[in-house]
């Protein structure tokens, strides 16, 4: 059997949580490793970038990648995992809350901001992970992360006739580390009320757009996208001399370079590709002559 190598690009369905998505793929394809680049939530939907046996070597390389959402925020409700997949509760809606109240303050957090974490998350506080504190009534003092809110849009504002709630439908491009589920919490609390995430799809992670996604059930080998394709790093081809000692994990030196273009690329990150062949590692190219390609990660067939 061909040794698989690349991502698929998955439309996450509902109810799936981003390691069912992983484990169901490992399985289906039989494969040794496999990685997503970013969590989505039990009850989001969307793109998730899943990576594959050597393209999991890149994860850190595309979890940095800023990331598009659309977005419902119940307004009048309250959730102890701030959206409706937790304990949902009825909470006080002040009726005098007006769309323009509400388009002025979700664009007021457009910008660069700290974010407090939610309890039901995977981030750590002493080595334990927040969520598992969560379950058993714990809630510790969580260190404030600094996002960036690039883009925020309402799209609509949908009252119910009895005042029980107020929807806000928004698009959102937020940085790596954006909970979006905190977000949802702080417009609400900013408008003197509660809210939670009612629905959440991911429309696009740094060059993937929900059009290149397909859904879980349709995903052939021939939807795997090669790691060339995947990566924002450029490609450095070295010479077919060189290759072996690059992944024997040597430094690389100007005269084992021979014609390469390399200079362009000095004190940056880029994928090594044995000469018009397959990729075989990622690498920092220094300003020493005689270790101008230093391997970082080096992969394996």
């Amino acid at each position: 059997m061909i040794k698989l190598d690349g991502a698929f690009i998955v439309d996450k369905p509902e109810k799936y949580t981003s390691f069912d998505i992983v484990n169901i793929l490992k399985k289906k394809f039989k494969l040794k490793k496999a990685g997503h680049t970013g969590t989505l939530d039990g009850l989001a939907t969307g793109v998730l970038i899943v990576c594959v046996n050597n393209a999991t070597k890149l994860v850190d390389y595309l979890i940095n990648d800023d990331k598009d959402y659309s977005v419902v925020l119940r307004l009048g409700y309250k959730s102890d995992t701030f959206d409706r997949d937790g304990k949902v509760e009825k909470a006080l809606l002040p009726p005098q809350i007006t769309d323009l109240e509400i388009r002025k303050t979700v664009l007021s957090f457009i910008g660069e901001q700290d974010q407090i974490p939610p309890m039901y998350s995977a981030k750590k506080k002493d080595g334990k992970k927040l969520y598992k504190l969560a379950r058993q009534g714990i809630e510790v003092t969580r260190e404030p992360q600094r996002i960036k809110i690039d883009f925020l849009k309402i799209n609509k504002i949908v009252r119910a006739q009895d005042n029980d709630y107020i929807d806000i439908h928004f698009d959102a491009t937020v940085s790596k580390g954006t909970y979006i589920r905190t977000l949802c919490a702080d417009i609400a609390k900013k408008l003197g009320t509660s809210g939670i995430m009612q629905d959440l799809r991911r429309t696009r992670v740094g060059k993937f757009t929900i059009d290149n996604a397909k859904p879980l059930k349709e995903i052939t080998e021939n939807d795997l996208l090669d790691i060339s394709q995947i990566s924002n790093l450029p490609i450095l081809d070295i010479p077919l001399q060189s290759v072996q000692k690059f992944m024997n994990g040597g430094y690389l030196t100007d005269f084992e370079l021979n014609d390469c273009e390399f200079q362009k690329y000095i004190n940056s990150t880029v994928l090594v590709r044995s000469k018009g062949d397959i990729v075989i590692g990622i690498a920092n190219v220094t300003e020493i002559k005689y270790r101008r390609i230093q391997p970082v990660k080096v992969f394996t067939f």
